[in-house]
């Protein structure tokens, strides 16, 4: 009976050995976070260099991902001359919260590729509920992360100018996934 059920278990491994989950982790050199806003009439663009994290991904389990994402807010860029502005206590108060973080919770998958990931992002030390989509591009080697919500930014206490910049913004997380160590 111990033989047998020894037997089974090493004619089994390599299956329970392809159904984990691979980790990666965000190629901070390549990997960015781009938001849109509204200024008044004009659309003005910025965004994060400082991105790091861990994805854990299987395509044969998608739903079972897990993403944690940090962004360096001391890294921010934007155009329209307002980077200072975006920096200060109105909006992302880097030097009080010089992170952001967004945790994973729940996984949807539309296919192997293409999921909806619930989760928790934290800016200005305030948490609240998003839904990112995500688009998974394999080629060769490397897997790219491509995933885009829109938040308010009120929900997170960043309401200066608000006469002036629009609440709604539309961010998009961008880069390839390396293996991690």
């Amino acid at each position: 009976m111990v033989k047998t059920l020894l037997l089974a278990a090493v004619l089994t491994l390599p299956l329970a050995v392809r159904a984990q989950a691979l980790s990666y982790v965000f190629d901070t050199g390549h990997t960015e976070v781009v938001f849109e806003y509204r200024l008044g009439f004009l659309s003005g663009e910025g965004g994060f260099a400082g991105v790091s994290g861990q994805v854990n991904y299987d395509a044969a389990t998608p739903e079972h991902t897990l993403v944690e994402a940090i962004v360096d807010t001391r890294t921010l860029s934007a155009d329209l001359g307002i980077a200072a502005e975006l920096r200060g206590g109105a909006f992302f108060d880097v030097k009080a919260h010089p992170e952001m973080r967004f945790v994973s919770g729940s996984v949807t998958a539309d296919s192997p590729e293409r999921l909806r990931i619930s989760g928790h992002l934290t800016i200005k030390g305030v948490s609240r509920p998003v839904r990112l989509h995500v688009r998974l591009v394999r080629r060769g080697g490397t897997l790219s992360f491509d995933a885009s919500m829109r938040i308010r930014r009120s929900d997170f206490n960043m309401v200066g100018y608000s006469a002036l910049v629009g609440d709604s913004v539309d961010i998009r997380i961008v880069g390839p996934l390396r293996p991690a160590p």
